[in-house]
């Protein structure tokens, strides 16, 4: 979602490394990280047969959506092979998710994840009977879905941020109509996306 969907080859690359990625780490007991996407990616590039221009056009656009989420504070979290805390916990304990350490874009996509694991959890879970079956509290929710991020197509511009906004606001929906409620936070209302 964080890359052009026009006039390249990476989102076909990426798809292939993925594949590649999900055929060795079949077991659950064996969970990928994100550095096992950024060396199956290299493979597949290598063996493409480009020139080495173009070869280095893509690493570099590569390094730049993918490498930037191997390194500090985010680069701990995607090397975590296992759900800390896990979705159970989270689930069933009053919990607080800080992201202060991390950018606004690495922010949303942490709570891209967050949410769709929270989503399938519910999914598999028998409904109790009370509502709301759990609450979502975001503080300074423009920087998640603010009312500007609008998630479209470029040749030239990644924005993985609108693109993981847009999908956060469509899960918060999905979330809402499976009994969670959510509680949207921030000093300047108009800042928040209206959907």
């Amino acid at each position: 979602a964080s890359m052009p969907v026009s006039g390249g080859p990476l989102p076909a690359l990426l798809g292939e490394a993925l594949e590649r990625v999900y055929e060795k780490h079949y077991d659950e007991a064996d969970p990928p990280i994100l550095l096992d996407l950024v060396e199956a990616t290299g493979q597949v590039l290598e063996e493409k047969g480009y020139s080495t221009d173009t070869k280095s056009d893509i690493r570099s656009a590569l390094e730049v959506r993918l490498g930037m989420l191997t390194r500090r504070s985010v680069g701990d979290i995607f090397k975590c092979p296992k759900d800390v805390p896990s979705i159970e916990h989270l689930m069933n304990v009053p919990s607080v998710l800080e992201f202060d350490r991390v950018n606004s874009s690495q922010a949303c996509l942490i709570i891209l994840f967050h949410l769709m694991r929270i989503r399938e959890h519910l999914k598999t879970t028998p409904k109790t009977g009370r509502d709301p079956r759990f609450v979502i509290i975001i503080e300074e929710a423009h920087n998640i879905v603010g009312a500007n991020s609008v998630a479209a197509p470029s040749e030239h511009f990644a924005d993985p941020r609108a693109y993981a906004s847009d999908l956060i606001s469509k899960l918060l929906a999905e979330l809402r109509a499976m009994g969670v409620g959510i509680l949207l936070t921030d000093q300047n209302p108009s800042a928040v996306a209206q959907n």
